[in-house]
């Protein structure tokens, strides 16, 4: 996240069950404004 231009927000969909549990177990959890995770790309463009 830290070379994510400023102003620029991340918004990850679509993720499957297995890849989602381990960002989880890693620490990545969502940064209000730079990192949101959404469950389809409706949802994401939706919350804009």
């Amino acid at each position: 996240m830290n070379k994510l231009p400023e102003g620029c927000e991340l918004r990850v969909s679509n993720l499957e069950f297995q890849p989602l549990r381990t960002l989880a177990r890693a620490g990545v959890k969502p940064l209000p404004g730079r990192l949101s995770f959404y469950p389809d790309r409706q949802a994401a463009l939706a919350d804009l």
